[in-house]
């Protein structure tokens, strides 16, 4: 041990031996190295935590929009729907009217058709009449 002694002594006189002054400085940059790493990575989490709220707030948009799509989807089928009842009411009224105006045309075609065989039969009656004076 004493050849050893003797070689180290003067590392060890100084204030920080030489041997922990490179474990220090090692252990120093290798500290230095990972606190980066961890910084790094924190900062790597933070914008993805970021991207994931942006994201999270744009699905919260779309879903917002499409509801508004789909309400507005929602209320045009209504609308649609009651036009379709409305239209097949009104469909009955133009049957029933058409039917009623074919009735209207028959019975005064009837009643032309009366009138002038009662005509006819006026002027037949008064063309006798006349020849006998």
């Amino acid at each position: 041990f004493t050849p050893l002694m003797s070689e180290t002594q003067p590392l060890l006189n100084k204030k920080t031996p030489l041997f922990m002054q490179e474990v220090y400085s090692t252990s120093s940059e290798r500290d230095k190295l990972i606190v980066e790493s961890k910084n790094e990575g924190v900062k790597r989490i933070a914008k993805d935590i970021d991207e994931l709220r942006k994201f999270n707030e744009d699905i919260a948009i779309n879903i917002h929009q499409q509801g508004a799509d789909v309400t507005q989807v929602a209320n045009q089928v209504h609308k649609t729907d009651l036009d379709t009842r409305a239209a097949g009411i009104n469909l009955k009224l133009a049957e029933s009217d058409h039917s009623s105006t074919r009735r209207k045309k028959i019975v005064i075609g009837c009643v032309v058709v009366f009138g002038l065989l009662l005509l006819a039969g006026i002027v037949v009656i008064v063309f006798k009449f006349v020849k006998v004076f």
